[in-house]
């Protein structure tokens, strides 16, 4: 099944996508529509299937009960030793992420 035609996306991702297409088109050879099926299957196992209720059931005590330890168990998994900043640093990066997602975005519409 195309892109476009699935389930759940509106006419104005539609346009959005078919405009795109069509600047893109003469800046490349050839493009090519690929099928998404087996991602999208694998998606919706993974953010509607079982797993997904299991993971919020198995962390909810943690997250009502201490939230911090959260964040905890999240910089230990991407190495960082000295917490003491670590959550000024992880906010900022977040902000820093967004202004930049949107700029990209802005930039690319133009």
């Amino acid at each position: 099944m195309h892109l476009l035609n699935r389930p759940g996306f509106s006419s104005d991702y539609e346009d959005a996508v078919a405009a795109f297409l069509a600047r893109l088109k003469p800046q490349t050879e050839r493009v090519q529509a690929l099928a998404f099926d087996a991602f999208f299957e694998v998606a919706n196992l993974l953010y509607y299937g079982p797993w997904m209720a299991e993971r919020v059931v198995g962390a909810r005590g943690i997250y009502e009960e201490k939230p911090e330890a959260l964040l905890a168990v999240y910089f230990g998994s991407i190495g960082v030793k000295h917490s003491c900043h670590a959550l000024a640093c992880a906010l900022l990066a977040d902000a820093v992420g967004l202004i930049a997602t949107i700029g990209v975005g802005y930039a690319m519409l133009r």
